[in-house]
């Protein structure tokens, strides 16, 4: 009974999470491509306005690759409370595990990831309790196994918005995609 509770809570969560970001499904020049895939990184703003920054990192490991997301955002500016990365890996990679970044777990929040069909993994940071703010540092960090010695890529998917509430993804700048 309790893991079903557990599933109908984290449902509930995931809802609340879209229907939050129905607004932004418009679909920001900031964060989305014209394709809708993976965005190009756009001019960092000259005028001073508030800005946010995502860039992916990787560490090479005995066996692993380690692929860092890593959050930079300006103390003005509107931070995410909730947030959800698709995360699509190329053939050569496989899915091992993931974990929580310093960001989230200084904001209270709890990392769910998810292998999904196609090679992404879904990384879905919420909380019960908390509704702090995720401020700068690793918003997760994603452990592949690489088959073969060719060159892998592991890039964000920008096809929704990446946080909630909808303000916080205005601004943000997506260095989406690694290749290593």
């Amino acid at each position: 009974m309790t893991c079903r509770f557990d599933k109908l809570f984290t449902v509930l969560l995931i809802a609340l999470f879209v229907a939050s970001c129905a607004d932004s499904l418009q679909g920001d020049k900031n964060t989305q491509s014209s394709s809708g895939a993976v965005a190009e990184v756009p001019e960092s703003p000259d005028d001073g306005t508030a800005h946010k920054h995502i860039t992916l990192k990787v560490l090479h490991e005995s066996g692993f690759e380690t692929v860092s997301i890593l959050f930079e955002r300006t103390l003005d500016s509107a931070g995410p409370r909730v947030a959800e990365l698709r995360l699509s890996l190329s053939p050569d990679l496989t899915f091992v595990s993931a974990q929580a970044g310093s960001a989230l777990s200084e904001s209270g929040k709890e990392l769910i990831a998810q292998a999904e069909d196609g090679g992404v993994v879904r990384l879905v940071a919420v909380s019960a309790s908390s509704v702090a703010e995720i401020g700068s540092g690793v918003l997760a960090t994603v452990k592949v196994q690489r088959r073969g010695s060719g060159p892998s890529t592991a890039e964000l998917l920008l096809e929704t918005p990446l946080f909630a509430p909808a303000e916080a993804n205005e601004g943000l700048l997506v260095d989406g995609k690694v290749t290593f």
